[in-house]
């Protein structure tokens, strides 16, 4: 069944109202009629089993039923990634919203080969929230991850502080791997991966300095799409959030 986010405002007692593109796709592209259903989800948590009562004027839905979302996992991962070329980036922001992520944060590194002005990354800020959006109707998601594009490296450092594990993926660690940096339980986790050409070294130590954690997550060195998703998926079956 269908799956999309409106607002709380949208949601008047047993009557909702969906408007603009999604409406658009609900008949257009989905060929939506009275009577079919649909599920709507506040974005809080809540997802809303609906029964579409019009199509005009936007797509009026008559709720039957509500219940607590059991799509979200237990643990808040927030992904931090380097700026990557071409379609590399909306790639590994995709998976990672499907496999969990809570909020995504794309970044500038010293040996990143894509860089942005301050009104192109506007731009790509919109195409990669867009990308994240659908991403979780797709996966059936109860709260749409933010992507939360930073300015600089420092920015980064600055923002994973928030969150109570840190570790960061670099191709030249060989003691630490990722499953015993992150230990046991926890309640929230940085995961920073780089760019395609990695990071320098003073920005290991930069991570350092800063608390955060170098990992290894094996022998062979993954591609800059590839390293984010194979982190998060590995911290999801760690936390059991994975594989049932």
């Amino acid at each position: 069944m269908p799956k999309f986010f409106v607002g709380r405002e949208s949601i008047d007692g047993d009557r909702a109202l969906i408007t603009g593109d999604d409406a658009g796709h609900i008949v257009r592209v989905l060929r939506k009629s009275p009577g079919d259903e649909i599920i709507l989800c506040d974005g809080e948590g809540r997802d809303y089993h609906c029964r579409v009562l019009s199509i005009d004027g936007g797509v009026l839905c008559e709720i039957t039923g509500s219940f607590e979302s059991s799509s979200e996992p237990d643990v808040d991962v927030g992904v931090f990634l380097a700026f990557t070329k071409g379609e590399r980036l909306e790639l590994a922001i995709q998976k990672c919203v499907e496999l969990g992520a809570a909020a995504l944060y794309p970044f500038p590194s010293a040996r990143c080969v894509a860089r942005y002005g301050p009104a192109e990354l506007v731009k790509k800020a919109e195409r990669w929230q867009r990308i994240a959006d659908e991403a979780s109707k797709q996966s059936m998601r109860a709260r749409p991850p933010a992507v939360r594009p930073l300015s600089s490296f420092e920015d980064m450092l600055e923002g994973a502080l928030k969150y109570s594990r840190r570790v960061i993926l670099y191709e030249m660690e060989k003691d630490m791997p990722l499953r015993e940096a992150i230990g046991g339980d926890f309640g929230s986790i940085a995961l920073i991966t780089g760019p395609e050409g990695g990071f320098e070294e003073k920005e290991i130590e930069a991570a350092r300095k800063a608390a955060i954690t170098p990992v290894t997550i094996g022998k062979r060195i993954l591609r800059a799409e590839t390293a984010p998703i194979c982190a998060l998926a590995a911290v999801m079956y760690q936390t059991g959030n994975l594989g049932g």
